[in-house]
């Protein structure tokens, strides 16, 4: 327990022009070219387009908290996903440098924008998203990270926090909207309708400083992906979140960090008005209003409080993956038999699953033995398989359009250049997922019906694509489990392992389930191991977890080698029972499947912005009320 302190700080992620953009696969070489502008070279980019220009520097924000000797550093940066080797060589760099033990403290989180540097990820297979490891921009962006953490650390100063939340704060879909129809049909729950639409919550925190009661940071969290201006783009911008953002930090009198942070934002689409770079803006107008009434009506505490992180990697082998909704089922995978010859090809024996997927009640039949592969497959949720021959086992849909990463290895090491020797199968990435889940308080929270209450707050980070109904399905999990009344989750952080939806949100197909590796059980387990870890580690202080327990994060990795650093400088000197309940019910019934419903996005933007309406009065924190110290 402690009386809380805070800092913040942020810098522009400044690599280098002519990096590729992440986000569209279309971008690559071998697969269209899009964003192409002219034949220039880069010396940052292998096989996707160069970037080009700027429409809005990326960014980098940080949020420092610090409770009796408890260290949470948040960072948030403007690019296509998070990276686990990049969260631990900024961990251990800030180590270096504060003396702190930051380990499982550091918290990475990505805005999504689809139109941000890529290349800094050593995930394989996610090369088809972003291009090729680029080791000098991923020790770039280790250091901006780094530096701009530690400017948050010497800012720590008293402070005073709250939270609130609004539900269904966006009613007519101005800010962002469900593009996910392929679930309209899907009934998951007894008490929402079918096809739960987008995730309706907005949540926010208010960091104040205590003495003067002037904001330190203000983190609002909501799902909305950042693919404003297409896949024809060739200019780096933080496009729909961070015009959200700028026209928050707009209202603002003074100086503060302002940070939006992804919820279920794996299948909502950005909404506004107008095209291209306007409609960026337009989204921040539309969305203002609700974010800053919010601010306005959110209570702050700087009494004493708890901190407690904890983080872990989730082993994700194929015979341990399982979901079991706290004992209410018991799905699995079915063993494969299959052989690997001397060059790495894999011999499944004419492996042939019975193509039965529900039962007669349309529950989810398990074992599963439709998804037979043993290296992961990409590419599922269609009706026609992309590579004729090169599935799991079935023709039934959705596994129908699954395609192994076993066949798919020769295509990727041949656009990326890459040895076969140096491919292992499974790879090493896809053996793991890095989470974070941390408990603060007691907090004063304004509930969604509009009470205010004084309790914890537990957020967990997931590494992935975090879906409207995996957000749900956490939050209802997390009150049964642990008794924790409205858990957050937030999506793209710490690590990336594609889209993250719920065993039977996946089994409707469509085009979310194409990136995720390890089938329908994947997200939900990563949940249970989530919801375990902070059921053992939470409410505890001298208990650890090993960030990297399977071992698959090298010590002589190259995306450890951070660039030199120059001599430690000066910082702000260190001051100094969950219960489980009865599982969840969540059972689906069997529902006609929906068509695809392709994303529609404007076409790529090669013109200016243009800015809409007047400029709004800027706010102070309401003096004595809410926010006050």
């Amino acid at each position: 327990m402690g009386a809380p302190r805070a800092g913040a700080a942020e810098a522009s992620l400044d690599l280098p022009i002519g990096t590729p953009l992440g986000g569209f696969s279309s971008r690559c070489k071998a697969l269209g070219s899009t964003s192409k502008i002219d034949n220039r070279d880069s010396a940052y980019a292998l096989s996707f387009m160069r970037s080009a220009g700027i429409h809005t520097r990326p960014q980098v924000k940080v949020v420092w908290l610090e409770v009796g000797g408890e260290h949470l550093v948040l960072i948030k940066s403007d690019t296509i996903y998070s990276f686990d080797g990049l969260v631990q060589t900024i961990s251990e760099m800030l180590e270096a440098e504060t003396g702190l033990d930051l380990d499982g403290r550091v918290v990475m989180s990505a805005s999504h924008t689809h139109n941000g540097p890529a290349n800094f990820s050593d995930q394989i297979h996610f090369y088809l998203g972003g291009d090729k490891f680029n080791p000098e921009n991923f020790q770039r962006y280790a250091k901006i990270a780094t530096d701009t953490a530690l400017e948050a650390y010497a800012e720590l100063r008293p402070a005073a926090i709250g939270q609130a939340w609004q539900k269904d704060w966006d009613p007519n879909d101005r800010v962002y909207r469900d593009r996910r129809g392929d679930n309209d049909n899907l009934a998951v729950w007894d008490d929402v309708p079918p096809g739960y639409d987008k995730d309706p919550y907005l949540h926010l925190t208010r960091v104040d400083d205590a003495a003067t009661g002037e904001p330190i940071a203000i983190v609002f969290a909501f799902g909305m992906h950042g693919t404003l201006l297409g896949e024809e783009n060739w200019m780096y911008s933080t496009d729909s979140t961070g015009g959200v953002e700028a026209v928050v930090q707009d209202q603002l009198d003074t100086p503060a960090v302002v940070m939006h942070l992804q919820t279920g934002g794996g299948d909502a689409s950005p909404a506004g008005s107008d095209e291209d770079f306007a409609r960026a803006e337009s989204l921040g107008e539309y969305a203002v209003d609700a974010i800053m009434d919010l601010w306005d009506r959110t209570a702050t505490s700087s009494e004493p409080m708890r901190l407690e992180t904890a983080s872990r990697h989730i082993d994700e082998s194929r015979d341990q993956l399982r979901v079991t909704r706290d004992g209410a089922v018991d799905w699995s995978y079915a063993p494969i038999e299959y052989t690997v010859d001397e060059d790495g090809n894999y011999d499944y024996n004419d492996y042939a699953a019975d193509g039965i997927i529900y039962g007669d009640d349309g529950e989810i039949l398990s074992p599963i033995d439709d998804f037979g592969t043993a290296s992961g497959a990409a590419f599922c949720g269609s009706e026609v398989p992309l590579v004729p021959g090169a599935g799991v086992g079935t023709d039934v849909f959705p596994y129908s359009g699954c395609v192994r990463v076993d066949f798919l290895k020769g295509f990727i090491a041949g656009v990326f250049e890459l040895e076969l020797d140096t491919f292992p199968l499974p790879l090493p990435e896809d053996l793991k997922a890095g989470t974070t889940a941390v408990r603060m308080g007691p907090l004063p929270i304004l509930m969604p019906d509009g009470e205010a209450v004084e309790d914890d707050w537990l957020v967990a980070f997931f590494p992935g694509e975090t879906t409207g109904m995996f957000v749900e399905q956490f939050r209802r999990r997390a009150q049964a489990e642990l008794g924790q009344t409205m858990a957050m989750a937030v999506g793209y952080s710490q690590d990336h392992e594609g889209y993250l939806l719920i065993p039977e949100d996946w089994l409707v197909g469509g085009y979310e389930p194409n990136i995720n590796v390890w089938g329908p059980l994947q997200a939900e387990h990563i949940m249970e191991g989530v919801l375990t870890m902070a059921g053992d580690v939470l409410g505890t202080t001298d208990k650890r977890e090993d960030p990297d327990p399977l071992g698959l994060v090298g010590a002589d990795d190259l995306r450890r080698q951070g660039p030199a650093r120059a001599e430690p400088r000066p910082h702000a000197q260190r001051r100094d029972s969950p219960r489980r309940a009865a599982g969840v019910p969540a059972h689906a019934a069997r529902a006609p499947r929906q068509p695809h419903r392709a994303r529609d996005l404007p076409p790529g933007a090669v013109c200016g912005a243009a800015r809409l309406g007047g400029r709004r009065p800027r706010r102070r924190p309401a003096p004595g009320g809410a926010g006050a110290p």
